[in-house]
């Protein structure tokens, strides 16, 4: 979810589709989970060709910094950030070695159409392969 929304080129004969789309964004906005409970999103006109509105914006995400590293707010989403991205490299290199192993590599598409064509549940099939893979000496992880 955004903190800031701007919707640019409020000016000239886009101006009030500008404005309606403000009105669109902060009604949606109203019914999202807010992702912290010190910070509501906003939600602002701006037009860069005639400079409108840039000042508002910047404050805005001026204000929003300090209100969230003040709070510790920042360090807290870099910490859970850091955890979601490590968990993501283990689960990608994982994938990556079973679906290269020597003993699954080889078989990975005749399970995938077996399963994709109803002969086998997707839980049986995976349970097969992962047996095929840590059964293997050969493998490191």
């Amino acid at each position: 979810m955004a903190d800031l929304v701007v919707v640019n080129k409020a000016d000239g004969d886009l101006l009030p589709a500008a404005n309606r789309m403000r009105s669109e964004y902060t009604s949606a906005l109203k019914l999202i989970r807010k992702k912290s409970k010190l910070w509501l999103p906003k939600v602002i006109g701006a037009s860069a060709l005639s400079n409108e509105g840039l000042d508002e914006m910047w404050g805005l995400m001026e204000e929003f910094w300090r209100t969230m590293e003040e709070n510790g707010e920042i360090q807290r989403v870099r910490r859970e950030q850091s955890k979601k991205w490590l968990w993501s490299h283990i689960n990608w290199e994982l994938i990556r070695r079973f679906r290269t192993h020597s003993s699954v590599s080889s078989e990975v598409c005749e399970v995938e159409e077996c399963v994709m064509a109803g002969g086998v549940p997707p839980g049986v099939a995976a349970e097969t392969l992962l047996d095929k893979f840590f059964a293997s000496s050969t493998h490191s992880i």
